[in-house]
């Protein structure tokens, strides 16, 4: 449904996800610098000519450092890139191309022969108003 702002932590996740921001600023002097520096190790977030999702030097998949409140089982990970996905200008949703790119990618990635049952992968991606690092 692409209502991602019924996603929610635990309030006492929300807690301690607002206390370590707060030190993260102080330390960093920013999210991005401290997810830029320590978890994605990328020098700068300046993508390369490929196409999205054909460089693996333009993203990075990790674990969520805070998923949300969801089922103990899931897993929740995060596909940060270095370039901007393309949107629809008028609903700041994601364009058919580039929701078609990240389907291929997903697929490509997570669903192989060993990989997940495509029917139990959920993506999304975060609404900029969602973000807590926006230049990624």
């Amino acid at each position: 449904s692409n209502r991602l702002e019924l996603f929610r932590r635990l309030p006492s996740d929300l807690r301690r996800y607002r206390h370590y921001i707060y030190n993260l600023n102080r330390y960093y002097g920013s999210v991005l610098a401290f997810v830029q520096q320590e978890r994605l190790h990328w020098k700068d977030a300046v993508p390369s000519s490929d196409p999205p999702y054909r460089n693996p030097e333009d993203y990075r998949i990790l674990y969520s450092d805070w998923p949300y409140g969801v089922e103990r089982d899931v897993q929740h990970l995060v596909v940060w890139t270095k370039y901007l996905l393309e949107e629809d200008e008028e609903t700041g949703d994601l364009t058919t191309q580039a929701r078609a790119c990240i389907e291929a990618f997903v697929k490509r990635t997570f669903c192989g022969e060993d990989g997940v049952p495509r029917d139990q992968l959920v993506w999304f991606r975060n609404w900029k108003s969602l973000k807590s690092v926006h230049a990624l």
